[in-house]
């Protein structure tokens, strides 16, 4: 459910901002463990993800987060067809990509989410997303409170026949995809990541330093 949209004005006047040296360790950790990631998306600023965090000071403004790969638990989407959507992702694309990190190129839709971070995955890394879908869980549970709209399931179905239906009729229709990271980012839909840890650093903190003068930090 998405609850707000990013509004950098939103925080108090005295919230503390990094100094440009702890800025430039930030970048040079970045560097260091995120080589691969900046490789591929050029600028380091492009992939946002809403943290439920309160960004009160530098001191929790850059954060390192694991991703739970094998048993992220989701209240948005029926746990069965949590399931069955992994199923169809790992026989597509090798992976269960619902259990993954969510990410997104807009802010604006990160922020729906919590407090919006810059994601930069450390070493391997792998994604999946979709140009017809911004928020899967949205797409499902649209359809199934509002049966008159999208009708992607069967009315009174087992929860068996909602499974095959989404393997094999809908989530086939939706052109998932793994590649053209630039187009994925562009396009402000849900990215699903996955990778061990990731570094998250608060947008806002970004934004008050400079994001010109923050990718000039960056040897790219």
């Amino acid at each position: 459910m998405r609850i707000n949209e990013f509004n950098e004005a939103a925080r108090p006047e005295n919230e503390s901002v990094f100094t440009d040296e702890q800025m430039k360790q930030v970048a040079e950790t970045i560097m260091v463990a995120c080589g691969p990631w900046l490789d591929e998306v050029g600028l380091p600023v492009a992939m946002f993800r809403g943290i439920d965090a309160w960004v009160s000071s530098s001191k929790n403004a850059f954060i390192t987060k694991r991703v739970r790969l094998t048993d992220r638990q989701t209240l948005a989407m029926p746990t069965h067809l949590h399931k069955a959507a992994n199923e169809y992702f790992t026989q597509e694309f090798g992976e269960p990509f619902r259990n993954s990190a969510m990410s997104t190129g807009d802010p604006n839709e990160a922020a729906g989410f919590g407090e919006p971070f810059i994601v930069f995955p450390i070493g391997k890394y792998s994604y999946c997303w979709s140009p017809k879908v911004d928020d899967l869980n949205f797409v499902i549970n649209e359809d199934m409170e509002q049966p008159n709209r999208l009708q992607l399931f069967p009315r009174g179905g087992t929860s068996a026949e909602e499974q095959n239906d989404l393997k094999i009729n809908i989530l086939p229709k939706l052109k998932y995809q793994n590649n053209n990271l630039a187009r994925a980012l562009d396009s402000g839909n849900e990215i699903m990541l996955r990778c061990e840890r990731y570094y998250a650093l608060s947008y806002r903190q970004v934004q008050r330093f400079g994001l010109d003068e923050f990718n000039g930090l960056f040897d790219l």
